[in-house]
């Protein structure tokens, strides 16, 4: 039997337990070998089953706000909720995979993420991790590219529909290993990391009522912003992140709201031409 479910094709495969301790004390005891990089290995070619590998990364998460209750206290319907998230998540694809240094995206439920990878030469060209710089970028876009799709979505259903989401972003290092079923054909590059908790944990808090702002990121991040110049007015991305919230362990993170220009101006052009 063959079922299709996502990119891979899953066989139906009987369990045995016996094999499965076996698996297990397999690897419990292989001898792993985990080097440092500075770029990202070929899951086919670099990373197996008993390697792995730490890199240098910029972690990125976004996710819709409630998006538990936008059914039965919004009110929304199903129909509009699934060609909504067919939208958003088309979308932020899409902006994702125009930043060379993204080299992973991972879609769960409503929470796309993605792992930015630093390029040198675009680093040089930044004056910043270009790792960073591209997932800033990004956030940037899809702040007023939310507001373009409720804007459309409104006007078709003649009927104000305001989905908010919120991003997190951490840079820091993370161990990459391959994860699956050996000869399954089902398996995924998994980021071990302490800067992609943390990035999913400012993407659960930001654009909420006590974070006000769509873009939450740590120190690394706020450190490695602030000589790119990122609009005519001579601002970096380290300016837009100016509101400082201090974290139980000491830290601090940083909250912004910033957006791609010409995205701002559009989304302006279809609010003014308001028609619901």
């Amino acid at each position: 039997m063959e079922n299709k479910m996502g990119n891979s094709t899953i066989n139906f495969k009987s369990f045995d337990l016996s094999t499965a301790e076996d698996v297990i004390k397999k690897i419990l005891t292989d001898t792993n070998k985990f080097d440092h990089l500075d770029y990202m290995p070929s899951l086919d070619n670099a990373l197996s089953y008993t390697n792995g590998a730490y890199v240098k990364n910029t972690a990125f998460f976004i996710d819709i706000r409630n998006s538990s209750k936008l059914i039965k206290k919004e009110g929304y319907e199903r129909r509009i909720i699934a060609r909504f998230y067919r939208s958003y998540i088309s979308e932020i694809i899409a902006v994702l995979r125009s930043h060379e240094c993204c080299r992973e995206i991972n879609i769960v439920g409503d929470c796309v993420s993605a792992i930015f990878v630093e390029n040198k030469d675009k680093s040089g060209e930044y004056k910043d991790r270009s790792d960073v710089i591209e997932a800033l970028e990004s956030a940037s876009m899809f702040n007023p590219l939310l507001g373009i799709i409720n804007n459309l979505f409104s006007k078709h259903y003649k009927r104000r529909i305001d989905i908010k989401a919120g991003v997190g972003i951490a840079t820091g290092e993370a161990l990459v290993i391959q994860a699956g079923e050996k000869g399954s054909g089902i398996n995924k590059p998994i980021f071990l990391g302490d800067n992609v908790n943390t990035a999913a944990h400012l993407c659960d808090k930001a654009n909420n009522e006590n974070y006000p702002y769509f873009t939450l990121t740590d120190q690394n991040v706020k450190d490695n912003c602030k000589r790119y110049i990122a609009n005519p007015d001579n601002q970096t991305f380290a300016d837009f992140l100016a509101t400082q919230f201090p974290t139980d362990e000491g830290k601090y993170f940083y909250g912004g709201n910033f957006w791609r220009i010409p995205f701002n101006d559009r989304l302006k052009e279809l609010q003014n031409d308001c028609n619901f």
